[in-house]
């Protein structure tokens, strides 16, 4: 099964900016971004749009949830990733996620 890669949404992107999210979200794995970004575009209405741009703030900010339901592993990412970016303000982001993934990661032989 593959998935619909949804690309960011100007509105999402400046939201995430806005709340000081935006590491968080890339620290999160590819398939909860794309979920995420699918389930907002699927918003029939502008009301729905920005429930769900909120729903998506406040859970990333939080960490430890994802889509309602509990999701330990991004708790512990987001201690990491905050932990990282109070380490070295000046890292790239990009560079934040790669570091904040890397221990999920098994080695290559």
């Amino acid at each position: 099964m593959t998935r619909d890669r949804h690309p960011m949404p100007n509105d999402v992107a400046k939201a995430l900016l806005a709340a000081g999210v935006r590491p968080h979200y890339d620290a999160r794995p590819n398939y909860q971004r794309n979920d995420y970004i699918g389930w907002i575009d699927q918003a029939r209405t502008a009301k729905t749009r920005s429930k769900r741009i909120a729903q998506m703030l406040d859970e990333l900010e939080r960490g430890g949830v994802y889509m309602k339901m509990p999701h330990p592993a991004s708790a512990a990412l987001l201690s990491e990733v905050d932990s990282s970016l109070m380490a070295d303000k000046r890292r790239p982001l990009r560079q934040v996620r790669i570091s904040a993934n890397r221990r999920h990661r098994t080695p290559r032989r």
